[in-house]
């Protein structure tokens, strides 16, 4: 979505991007394994919510270039 690039890999976000957000995705999975989990109340999840939540982005990346290339042939200028 962020780029008119297909596929989007093709495009790099700036340095800093990539670091945020894979700063922020290791702390939200770390958290649940923490000493701090049971005091904020999380419980780690099971094994099978990785492996679902892989498919799902997977998924969902998949459709979100899909939709964008059709998208772009038929309003690109």
């Amino acid at each position: 979505i962020r780029t008119a690039k297909t596929p989007f890999f093709l495009s790099r976000p700036s340095n800093w991007l990539v670091i945020a957000s894979l700063g922020i995705v290791c702390i939200g999975t770390l958290l649940p394994f923490s000493p701090f989990a049971h005091t904020l109340g999380f419980v780690p999840p099971p094994p099978m919510f990785f492996v679902l939540l892989i498919v799902i982005v997977t998924t969902y990346l998949f459709l979100v270039e899909k939709i964008k290339s059709t998208f772009l042939k038929k309003y690109s200028l």
